[in-house]
């Protein structure tokens, strides 16, 4: 009975080595299939480098302005672990804004090269901070937080450039976002009647 026991345990004992060295040889495996930066790096060339935002496809704001961004859906290389970086370049005529929105996964830095911007972001639990800014002017804007901006020169056009830290930052308008809620709903949160509340949203 001695013996049996002594021999079972023997064969448990390697039993569970062998179900060891099975498990490191596989992880090792997973681990050694997982390329390194530099790897993933070397998988762009050095073209992918270097972006020329001016030649991106630009998406119009109200009053004639254009956003140019670049994201990791329009150049993937920006989503490399050691970038993980999107970047915008946004141009406004005298009076026009960058509507009212919020990156989701990202903060902003916000850089302006010309004219006088004027960025506010809104707080969590409400208020607003108020940023006027020219030129070399830089104004940091929290993640997730609302903000928009304005070019508020009298005959000069803004431009600025939108560094996010992350690649695929997102991207949320806040009046069309709202006006995705049930119309009750919109109506009660501004206090006003159901078509009072169809009659805005149906311009947003």
């Amino acid at each position: 009975m001695v013996a049996h026991a002594s021999s079972a345990a023997t064969v448990a004992a390697v039993l569970a080595l062998a179900l060891t060295a099975a498990t490191t040889a596989v992880s090792t495996a997973a681990a050694l299939s997982i390329p390194t930066a530099a790897a993933l790096r070397a998988a762009f060339p050095p073209d992918d480098y270097v972006l020329d935002l001016t030649e991106l496809r630009a998406k119009a704001t109200p009053g004639g302005g254009e956003v140019r961004a670049a994201t990791l859906a329009t150049h993937p290389v920006l989503g490399l672990p050691d970038l993980g970086t999107a970047v915008a370049l946004i141009t406004l005529p005298a009076g026009a804004i960058n509507p009212l929105h919020m990156h989701p996964r990202a903060a902003e830095t916000m850089i302006v090269s010309a004219g006088t911007v004027e960025a506010y972001v809104i707080g969590e639990a409400g208020g607003r901070t108020v940023h006027t800014l020219s030129p070399h002017g830089v104004a940091l804007l929290p993640r997730a937080l609302l903000h928009g901006q304005r070019c508020v020169s009298e005959d000069v056009d803004c431009e600025f450039f939108a560094v996010l830290n992350a690649a695929d930052p997102g991207v949320m308008a806040a009046a069309p976002r709202l006006c995705d809620a049930p119309l009750a709903d919109v109506a009660d949160a501004f206090g006003v009647d159901r078509a009072t509340a169809q009659a805005v949203c149906v311009h947003v």
